[in-house]
């Protein structure tokens, strides 16, 4: 496996263990669930695809996001690089809160920023949701 494979290792080994918890319970309620992602009131599963001017705010929003078992949810925004166009620095105010804000590089006019949410509960095992905002900046 690749290095650029263990960004989300964590996630899809969690994932196996759930699966395996769900294969030898009878309760739902006995395992745990994935979390549900939600980003800026969109509810799907889609990548966003969002327009930011140059130089601009752009606000970032889970609020929303649930969890099946009600367990409690962990939030992180980041900047993934590796699809984006822009390859400068992306800075990101309270990444880990429900409620962030991307402040759009001045220099990055004409070039796309992958956003990803990662959302997580604390149950056993901690189980991901994810979501990609992608940002065209004109």
């Amino acid at each position: 496996m690749g290095a650029g494979h263990k960004r989300w290792s964590t996630a899809y080994d969690n994932d196996f263990a759930a699966r395996m918890d769900w294969s030898i319970t009878g309760k739902c309620s006995d395992a745990n669930h994935h979390p549900v992602a939600v980003v800026n009131g969109d509810t799907s599963r889609r990548v966003l695809r969002v327009t930011a001017a140059p130089g601009s705010t752009l606000d970032l929003n889970a609020t929303g996001s649930s969890d099946p078992d009600e367990d409690e949810l962990i939030y992180a925004w980041s900047f993934y690089q590796d699809p984006s166009s822009y390859n400068g620095e992306v800075k990101i105010k309270d990444p880990s809160a429900a409620a962030a804000k991307l402040m759009i590089p001045a220099n990055a006019g004409g070039k796309n920023l992958h956003i990803i949410l990662e959302l997580h509960d604390d149950g056993k095992p901690n189980l991901y949701a994810y979501r990609r905002v992608i940002i065209n900046v004109k």
